[in-house]
């Protein structure tokens, strides 16, 4: 008789979106506080224009999180392991087992903003002219609670660590869970979240090399073939 199971992460995490701006508005706050520059975004989204800066240069869109021409993905950091409980067929959150921790294994790290610079300047030694920079801005609200969550079956088997994979994304404010695999299915998220609330934000501006925007891949169209291989012999090893 099949079982099923839920896998949940860590309590902390959130939505990381990375967008182009504007040279001016890189140059306009890279040296302020980002306490400033996140009060400024927040308020903006929310059209409250009397703590919006009035001298800031403008963004593409008012609202932060559509600031995602270059990068956007949701997710518990990836330092939280994940936690697996044993659920009845009907209900994802009617548990009918002890709650397991694991820790995974990590198939594949995706560096989704390869390289930030604080100041222009840095290029320099690396030869990149001004030209062959491009402006960002990365956003990311810290959220506490239960962020994802996904279900899988066995065939009655118990849940075997072994078994549970998963890939992040790396960018400079955190490195969150991206995808998750049991039995090297790729499993959906439910989107069952039950997110307790904000913790603070993080932002920052910079450059990143131009190649860098051009080359930069949508993970579903990753070839993971090689990392399979490579991963299962490690995990052959442990048997």
């Amino acid at each position: 008789m099949k079982r099923r199971f839920r896998i949940e992460t860590g309590r902390y995490g959130g939505e990381i979106v990375c967008g182009t701006v504007s040279k001016e508005f890189v140059q306009y706050w890279k040296d302020k506080e980002e306490s400033q520059l996140s009060e400024h975004l927040y308020n903006l989204t929310w059209g409250d224009s009397e703590y919006v800066d009035s001298d800031s240069p403008p963004t593409p869109h008012e609202e932060w999180s559509e600031i995602n021409d270059i990068c956007q993905t949701y997710g518990a950091y990836s330092d939280g392991g994940f936690y697996i409980t044993e659920i009845s067929n009907e209900d994802h959150w009617d548990d009918i087992g002890e709650e397991i921790f694991a820790d995974g294994h990590l198939l594949y790290q995706r560096v989704g903003v390869p390289f930030m610079f604080a100041e222009i300047e840095d290029a320099a030694y690396l030869e990149w002219g001004e030209d062959d920079l491009h402006p960002i801005l990365i956003f990311h609200p810290v959220e506490k609670g239960r962020l994802n969550a996904w279900i899988f079956e066995t065939d009655g088997e118990d849940f075997n660590p072994l078994k549970l994979v998963f890939s992040t994304a790396d960018t400079p404010l955190a490195t969150v869970i991206e995808n998750v695999w049991y039995d090297q299915k790729l499993l959906e998220a439910t989107g069952d979240c039950d997110t307790v609330g904000g913790k603070g934000n993080y932002v920052q501006v910079g450059w990143i090399h131009k190649p860098l925007v051009e080359d930069w891949e949508d993970p579903a169209s990753l070839d993971l073939s090689a990392e399979w291989q490579e991963l299962n012999a490690y995990l052959e090893s442990l048997n």
